[in-house]
C-alpha cells in the first residue's frame, strides 16, 4: 500500500498533476522506493484494500478509477490491462519437510494442512476448483480472511499457504521459504481495471500512464529468483 501511494504522489510530482484520485489496490506487498523521492506532493490519490472482486466491482460502478489486482472475469463494463504474470507458489516455514524440496508437486499438498487467503483458489488453482469431486481436490483445512495470518500460520509451521509469488516481499517478513508447485504450474496475470463507460480524470488518467511501467519494473526487480526458478 505504501508503494501505491508513493507512485501516485510520483506521478503528481512528474506531470503537475492536481485533485484526487480512487485506487482499489491490494494489501501491500511492496517496498516504498518512490516515497523517498517526491515527499511532497500535489493534490491527493486515495488507495483502499478490497477483495479482488470488490476493486473490480468497484471499478464498474465508478466507486473508484482504477484498480490494480490479479485476473479477474470483469465483464463489459470494465477494461483490464495485464502488468506482468506470477506463478502460484507454496509458502512455507523454512523448518517445514517441504522446503527441503527444490520444487513441489500437487500431489504431495494432498497429506498437507494448507491454510488460504479467501476463495480465490477454487477458481484460479485447478487442482482446487469447487467443483472438481471432494475425492479428487486439494482442500484447505482453513480458509482466512487476511493474507498476514495466513503467513503467521505458516510461519509456525502449523501449515503451509497458496499464493503468487509476487507477495514475495511482504511473505519473507515472516521469515517463509517459497517453493515452486510444478506438474502444472499456475500462472496468475496482475492486471489494471478501468471502466469502459467513464472517462478518468486527469489525475487518475496521469497515474495509469505512469503505473503500468513501474508495475512491470517492480516485477522484473522482485520476482527475479521466481522466474530463475522457472527457467
Amino acid at each position: 500500500m505504501r508503494s501505491h501511494h508513493a507512485a501516485c504522489r510520483a506521478v503528481q510530482r512528474g506531470a503537475g498533476l492536481s485533485g484526487v484520485g480512487r485506487i482499489g489496490a491490494a494489501p501491500r506487498a511492496h517496498g516504498r522506493p518512490i516515497r523517498r523521492r517526491h515527499p511532497q506532493p500535489r493534490g491527493r490519490h486515495r488507495a483502499g484494500r478490497r477483495a479482488a472482486r470488490d476493486r473490480i466491482d468497484g471499478a464498474a460502478r465508478g466507486d473508484i478509477d482504477l484498480a490494480i489486482g490479479p485476473d479477474r472475469q470483469s465483464g463489459l463494463r470494465v477494461r483490464s490491462e495485464a502488468a506482468f504474470a506470477s506463478p502460484w507458489v507454496m509458502w512455507c516455514a523454512a523448518a517445514h519437510p517441504l522446503a527441503a524440496r527444490r520444487r513441489v508437486q500437487w500431489q504431495h499438498l494432498r497429506d498437507v494442512p494448507i491454510v488460504a487467503t479467501g476463495r480465490d483458489h477454487e477458481r484460479a488453482v485447478d487442482q482446487m476448483r469447487a467443483n472438481l469431486p471432494v475425492e479428487a481436490r486439494i482442500i484447505p483445512v482453513d480458509v482466512v480472511d487476511n493474507v498476514t495470518t495466513a503467513f503467521g500460520l505458516a510461519a509456525q509451521g502449523l501449515a503451509v499457504t497458496l499464493a503468487p509469488a509476487y507477495v514475495a516481499p511482504l511473505a519473507r517478513t515472516f521469515g517463509l521459504v517459497m517453493k515452486r508447485i510444478v506438474d502444472p504450474e499456475t500462472i496468475r496475470e496482475v492486471c489494471v481495471y478501468r471502466s469502459t463507460e467513464r472517462a478518468l480524470s486527469p489525475s487518475a488518467d496521469g497515474f495509469a500512464d505512469f503505473v503500468m511501467p513501474w508495475l512491470k519494473r517492480w516485477d522484473r526487480e522482485t520476482q527475479a529468483d521466481a522466474r530463475g526458478k522457472r527457467s
